[in-house]
C-alpha cells in the first residue's frame, strides 16, 4: 500500500501502533468478508456446507485459523481502542465537535467506535457458542441461527459496517485515493455482502426451523 503524503505525526511508537492497527484491521476485514462468503455456501445445500467445514478440520485450517483470528481480534481491539475518548472531558469535546463540525467522515469514525465496542462483546459471545457446539456443521449452525436470529442479524449489520468503513478509513489515511470513490466502493461492497448474508441467514433460519 502506498503511504499517504502526510505521514502520521508523533513518535515512532505511535507510527508502529498505527501500522499494527492497519495490519490487524485489514486482516479482520478480509476474514469477515471471506467468512460470510464461506457461510453462504449453505445456499448450495447443507452437504456442500458440511463438505467445506470438514475440509477445514481435516487440514487443520480451523485449528490454526481460529487462534490466529482471536489474537488479531484482541490486538486490534487494544490498538484501535487507544483512540476512544477515555474520560468525560474528551467525550464532551467529541460530542461538541460532532454538533458543530461533524462531517460525514467524523460521523463514520464515531459509529466505528460504537460498533467496535459492540462487536467486541458480540464476537466473544459468537465464538463461545461456536466452540461449545464444535465441530461446525450445517445442522448445528442452522439450529443456532434459528434460536438467535436477532443476535446474528445485529452482529452481521455491525460487523459489515465496521469492516466496510474501517477499510475505507484506512485507505483514506494511507493512500492517495480520494474519499468519494472510496466511500462508494465501501458502500457497494458492504451492501453486496450484506444482501448475501441476509439470504444466508434466512436459509439457515428455515433449515433450523425444519429440524
Amino acid at each position: 500500500m502506498q503511504l499517504q503524503k502526510n505521514t502520521p505525526k508523533g513518535s515512532k511508537a505511535e507510527l508502529y501502533l498505527d501500522l499494527i492497527e492497519l495490519f490487524t484491521g485489514t486482516s479482520l476485514v478480509l476474514f469477515i468478508w471471506t467468512h460470510m462468503i464461506f457461510v453462504s455456501s449453505i445456499l448450495l445445500g447443507a452437504d456442500f456446507f458440511n463438505h467445506h467445514s470438514e475440509n477445514l478440520d481435516r487440514y487443520y485450517l480451523s485449528y490454526l485459523g481460529i487462534p490466529f483470528v482471536i489474537i488479531i481480534f484482541v490486538t486490534h481491539a487494544i490498538v484501535a481502542g487507544r483512540r476512544i475518548p477515555a474520560n468525560y472531558r474528551e467525550q464532551r469535546t467529541l460530542l461538541s465537535h460532532l454538533k458543530t463540525q461533524g462531517g460525514t467522515d467524523t460521523l463514520i469514525w464515531f459509529f466505528q467506535v460504537i460498533s467496535g465496542i459492540a462487536i467486541l462483546f458480540l464476537g466473544i459471545a459468537h465464538m463461545a457458542m461456536i466452540l461449545s457446539q464444535w465441530p461446525i456443521g450445517a445442522i448445528t449452525s442452522s439450529d443456532r441461527v434459528h434460536s438467535f436470529w436477532w443476535f446474528y442479524l445485529i452482529l452481521i449489520l455491525l460487523s459489515l459496517y465496521h469492516a466496510g468503513f474501517g477499510i475505507y478509513r484506512q485507505f483514506v489515511k494511507w493512500t492517495w485515493f480520494s474519499r468519494k470513490p472510496l466511500r462508494f466502493v465501501a458502500i457497494t461492497l458492504t451492501a453486496s455482502i450484506f444482501i448475501l448474508s441476509i439470504f444466508t441467514l434466512l436459509t439457515m433460519y428455515k433449515l433450523g426451523g425444519s429440524l
